[in-house]
């Protein structure tokens, strides 16, 4: 049973994982996840869904959902960055 359990998992990573990647390929959502506006809000609810999530879950639990979101959180910061960057230099 257990061996079946991380086979479903480990499929339903991939597919998500190449979805979303299909998704955000498409330039109405590239042009609309590339948005100062965006990666803001997505910066700022990811920062706060982190520490609301080490607040409330106990244990490993909490830091790993915490360290998780946060990564989330950075990666729309350095989107931020990086637009700033390439306007600069244009």
């Amino acid at each position: 049973m257990s061996q079946l359990t991380t086979t479903l998992k480990a499929f339903v990573a991939d597919l998500l994982r190449t979805t979303g990647a299909r998704l955000a390929q498409k330039p109405r959502i590239k042009g609309f996840l590339s948005r100062p506006g965006t990666l803001w809000f997505l910066c700022l609810f990811n920062g706060g869904a982190a520490v609301a999530m080490y607040a409330a879950l106990d244990g490993t639990k909490g830091i790993a959902a915490a360290a998780a979101m946060g990564l989330i959180s950075l990666g729309a910061a350095g989107g931020i960055f990086a637009g700033r960057r390439r306007t600069a230099h244009a």
